[in-house]
């Protein structure tokens, strides 16, 4: 089999120019500005709730830098002492071990650089915590239920005066009267499972919060934010991918994400509204194309076999 095609792809994908810019044609028929002919839609805007971003980790929760202020400092170091005893009186139960760990590490360090909303997740999942304690097959002791009532008592004093966390609790109340259909719930539920895989481009702390998200037989905050987090994740993940692609860079794990799951992703887009739809279709469509060249110029690369140069006359002994 020859190498020489296999070689030469690469190259030649180099030399071509970038994507050209759309036509825009100098008037209208109407009489209206005139508007580009083939340009992408512009990409849905995330939840303001729960906005994610790209971090070390992939896509993480968008922390606000917020200012030091004195009453919430005081409250802080109030919170801490009480998040280690119940760390302490719960290490009996794996769950709330882990939990009061979580609390512990969200709230420790300087106060502008602490993320304030994940804090106030943790904060909802020990509350759901406390919520169901009477239904627990091995049940709290009183002073477990004591140490846990004083954290949630504590933590609201600390979260409540940060924007993100007060516009999350006002998204997550307007999404529980948010009535779906069945196929919505279950487009967004699909979507919560896939961004759980150990391979998706998805933060630990973003994972834990889709799988918490999706317990069954909940009815509060945390299960009312399934529409956000699912929603906000197709946004940035095809956000993501679509840029890549202007740039020529359409692999690792958010290119392998996005062509692996496309038609769930597709799926709740759908639901999104006709302009997401659309945006989705069309980001998918391109990005699809250029994976699938990617990947077949790496499988003939790998049939061919190490590319040789050919000797020339000067080399022959």
């Amino acid at each position: 089999m020859s190498t020489e095609p296999a070689a030469a792809h690469p190259a030649y994908l180099n030399t071509l120019p970038p994507w050209p810019e759309p036509y825009t044609p100098k008037a209208r028929l109407d009489g209206k500005p005139p508007e580009p002919i083939g340009a992408l839609p512009v990409p849905p805007e995330q939840d303001a709730a729960l906005p994610l971003i790209w971090g070390e980790k992939g896509f993480s929760f968008l922390a606000a830098q917020i200012g030091a202020d004195p009453v919430t400092e005081a409250v802080l170091e109030d919170l801490l002492p009480l998040i280690e005893d119940l760390r302490r009186k719960g290490n009996r139960h794996d769950d709330l071990y882990r939990l009061a760990g979580e609390l512990q590490e969200r709230a420790t360090g300087e106060i502008s650089a602490l993320n304030m909303v994940k804090l106030h997740l943790s904060y909802q999942k020990l509350r759901r915590v406390y919520v169901g304690r009477e239904a627990r097959a091995e049940r709290f002791d009183d002073e477990t239920v004591t140490a846990i009532a004083g954290v949630l008592e504590i933590v609201p004093g600390v979260t409540l005066a940060d924007s993100g966390v007060q516009v999350l609790i006002e998204r997550q109340e307007l999404e529980r009267t948010r009535v779906v259909t069945p196929e919505v719930a279950e487009a967004e539920a699909q979507v919560l499972t896939l961004m759980q895989a150990e391979d998706a481009p998805f933060d630990p702390s973003v994972k834990d919060a889709a799988r918490v998200i999706l317990m069954p037989g909940m009815d509060d905050r945390l299960s009312a934010s399934r529409g956000i987090l699912s929603r906000n994740s197709v946004i940035v993940v095809l956000t993501y991918v679509g840029c890549e692609a202007i740039k020529g860079a359409i692999g690792g794990p958010v290119g392998n994400y996005v062509y692996d799951h496309g038609p769930r992703l597709l799926e709740l887009a759908q639901a999104m509204g006709d302009d997401a739809f659309f945006w989705a279709q069309m980001i998918l469509a391109k990005f699809k194309g250029q994976y699938e060249l990617a990947l077949g110029i790496a499988r003939e690369a790998a049939q061919a076999g190490p590319v040789r140069l050919r000797p020339s006359k000067r080399d022959k002994p």
